[in-house]
């Protein structure tokens, strides 16, 4: 690991809570930014660019501070920034083929914007989900194993504007997928939640805890 000794430094403290924010370029998912938003029938289209940063947010457990775990968390990100990406991807993409397959059963043919949009992409491959998610923010916690922490990715999805998806991670490798709050509101520990949203939605691949 790159430790670096004024890791927390990054970060600016957010007062009315335990943890602390700070925004750098993205590491990954460069790409991935919502263009056509396509839910229950409907589309919309996006004008607006991917941005350059994407928001860090460390978050704390009262009395504690950034550390070993945060910074351990963030230099995996960075080192291993393909293999995450592609974990992150292989998650995603079956709940957006799920959402478009419904849109498609839903849309109607002489929908303006779908119009424009049908013809954008191969709709039925994996590279369509650059234009259909946003990723909007990463969290990293002082919990985990190995020294290292978890690590939240969070996205804007079609299928749940208002909550968005959250996928836990450990290293390369997928937890859980499920909202932001869920994994929130089980903090200090977020092996229990994380378990129970396995059983709504686990993949070959991810990461499963034994009993």
């Amino acid at each position: 690991m790159n430790y670096q000794p004024e890791f927390h430094e990054r970060f600016t403290r957010d007062p009315k809570y335990h943890w602390h924010t700070w925004k750098p370029e993205r590491p990954i998912l460069k790409s991935l930014h919502m263009k056509y938003h396509l839910c229950e029938g409907y589309c919309s289209i996006r004008k607006n660019n991917v941005p350059d940063t994407i928001t860090v947010t460390a978050h704390l457990e009262e009395g504690n501070s950034i550390g070993s775990f945060h910074e351990n968390c963030w230099n995996y990100v960075i080192e291993n920034a393909t293999t995450i990406e592609r974990e992150l991807r292989r998650k995603l993409w079956p709940l957006c083929k799920e959402n478009f397959d419904y849109f498609i059963q839903c849309v109607k043919s002489d929908n303006p914007a779908w119009l424009e949009a049908r013809n954008a992409t191969d709709w039925n491959s994996p590279s369509s989900l650059d234009l259909q998610v946003s990723f909007e923010d990463i969290t990293i916690f002082d919990d985990g194993f190995d020294e290292t922490g978890f690590c939240i990715f969070s996205f804007e999805v079609p299928w749940d504007p208002e909550h968005g998806c959250s996928i836990l991670m450990h290293k390369d490798r997928v937890i859980a997928v499920g909202q932001y709050a869920d994994f929130l509101v089980s903090t200090p520990d977020l092996v229990p939640i994380a378990k129970e949203l396995q059983k709504h939605n686990f993949t070959e691949g991810d990461f499963q805890f034994e009993d």
